[in-house]
């Protein structure tokens, strides 16, 4: 299930969406994960003359024990004729268990994300598009060492293109 909003005002104008997935059990079996999951999801963006801001939020409740995972992120634009530019970031947390052949090993995923963003419309249904990003993960439930968590950090920067007709 899922339902918009919509509204276009006067030099200002607001968009929200939210909903909802339940997935039932698949063969009932007790005490395991057989599928079962409920999924929450919900944005907003607002608009004021060249300005733009919004947010994000979704909660993943998949079947299992602490197997539940959250999703933030929220940004600001700006577009000024055919250039707009943008601040985005995101943070994501991830319960679970890691079943492996040695042991049950419970723990958590963290994963944090910033991005600049300019795009130019070189004329109609052109778009050039870039990024420069940098992403933080953080693993503390890892087999790998239980001591210290598995940390990547990355930097990168996107070019593309879009065509619309």
């Amino acid at each position: 299930f899922y339902a918009t909003y919509d509204y276009a005002g006067d030099g200002w104008g607001v968009d929200w969406g939210g909903g909802v997935s339940h997935q039932f059990a698949f063969d009932h079996t007790a005490g395991g994960n057989d599928g079962r999951s409920t999924d929450y999801q919900t944005g907003l963006n607002v608009t004021v003359g060249n300005f733009g801001i919004g947010g994000v939020f979704e909660y993943f409740g998949t079947g299992g024990r602490d197997n539940d995972a959250w999703v933030a992120g929220g940004g600001i634009s700006y577009g000024v004729d055919a250039w707009t530019v943008g601040l985005q970031a995101s943070h994501g947390f991830y319960n679970g268990e890691n079943l492996t052949a040695a042991a049950n090993v419970a723990g958590s995923r963290k994963l944090d994300r910033i991005i600049v963003t300019g795009s130019y419309a070189l004329g109609p249904g052109v778009l050039l598009d870039a990024e420069v990003g940098y992403t933080h993960f953080s693993d503390n439930g890892s087999t790998f060492s239980q001591a210290a968590p598995n940390v990547y950090n990355a930097a990168d920067i996107q070019i593309g293109s879009a065509l619309t007709f």
